[in-house]
């Protein structure tokens, strides 16, 4: 699998129009999609993977938030334990905020992995890596351990 880094592909709608995006888009603060949805996406669509991590806080009046993180701001806010999600292969912690409760999904350099394996196994050979300020350090932990090929 060749993994490639792209920084923004925003002004070349044909290609995203034949693009299957991964990545946390998920506003509702619910877990990530199982990573078994890679199953069902056609092999002639490209793989936009935008890796970055969600701190979802929820407030006692109802007032829900959401703010993009990388995983290196996310594991400051990180407390002694990281539980893994085993449907959707990312992790997580909760942490107290004055009276505000706190979900952030993590997604780092291991979870990526696991999820690119998986896409080679179904058959992908190339995915597209979005460049952003938030995935930096994941994207370098990946580069540094497989070149750019997985």
């Amino acid at each position: 699998m060749e993994l490639i880094f792209y920084k923004n592909h925003s002004e070349n709608n044909s290609f995203i129009e034949n693009s299957y995006i991964i990545g946390r888009e998920n506003n509702l603060g619910f877990p990530p999609v199982p990573i078994t949805v890679f199953e069902s996406v056609p092999k002639n669509k490209n793989i936009i993977y935008r890796i970055f991590s969600s701190d979802f806080s929820l407030s006692p009046a109802g007032d829900f938030n959401y703010e993009t993180l990388s995983e290196a701001d996310a594991l400051l806010r990180a407390p002694a334990r990281i539980y893994e999600d085993r449907i959707s292969g990312s992790c997580y912690f909760r942490y107290l905020s004055g009276k505000n409760q706190h979900t952030v999904w993590l997604e780092d350099s291991r979870h990526s992995a696991a999820k690119l394996f998986h896409l080679k196994r179904l058959g992908f050979d190339r995915i597209y890596i979005e460049e952003n300020k938030y995935s930096a350090p994941t994207v370098s932990k990946l580069f540094a351990a497989y070149g750019n090929r997985i």
